[in-house]
């Protein structure tokens, strides 16, 4: 459910909670039972249990004929994790270079309607990054679909494309194998703004 019905949901639970506390009566806020409360306690208490007999004719054994093993999961789902993978990144604006980064973990590609994360790095510290919904085919990034570059090695630069900056065109969409492009212009960062393209895989 979106972030947008999960609201409405609560506010209809929240809404229906206050109706039921103001239909009560004061004093039993939860309406259960009278209004009164109990004023002595039984005196006198049972001397004789049942004297009929318990039924007979029970079973005493379990049926034969059940299966003494559970069924196998099925094997060669998908899961989504990727392990090995490189980014090719080049950028031009307030800080400049080109850098040859390497899949980090987690990371992760479920197809729709799952999600994507991928982060790369090198020993520098420098990284890229994308993640959101997964998709197939070409979008730009949004308030959901993220694209982030932080350049530690060469003048320092660290920005988020939310609003249409970057465009990820990916040409393999698998659990199993993902690989694109990432354009970006005019991506904006506390010290300026840069131009991007990169290149990048991650497989199992």
């Amino acid at each position: 459910m979106r972030g947008g019905g999960a609201r409405l949901v609560a506010a209809a639970m929240v809404a229906a909670l206050v109706a039921v506390g103001c239909s009560k009566k004061a004093g039993n806020p939860f309406g259960i039972g009278g209004t009164g409360t109990p004023t002595a306690l039984p005196t006198v208490l049972p001397t004789e249990l049942p004297s009929s007999p318990l039924p007979t004719g029970l079973p005493t054994e379990l049926p034969s004929g059940l299966p003494t093993e559970l069924p196998s999961p099925p094997t060669g789902l998908p899961t989504g994790g990727l392990a090995n993978g490189t980014a090719h990144l080049e950028v031009s604006g307030s800080v400049h270079g080109i850098f040859d980064m390497k899949l980090g973990s987690p990371a992760v590609f479920v197809p729709p309607p799952g999600g994507i994360a991928l982060i790369y790095a090198d020993d520098k510290g420098d990284a890229f990054g994308l993640g959101g919904p997964s998709f197939t085919g070409t979008k730009k990034t949004s308030s959901t679909l993220l694209v982030t570059i932080g350049i530690v090695s060469s003048g320092g630069f660290f920005g988020t494309s939310t609003g249409g900056e970057c465009t990820i065109h990916l040409t393999a969409a698998e659990a199993t194998d993902v690989e694109g492009t990432v354009v970006c212009a005019n991506m904006p960062g506390p010290g300026g703004s840069i131009d991007a393209t990169a290149t990048f895989s991650a497989t199992p």
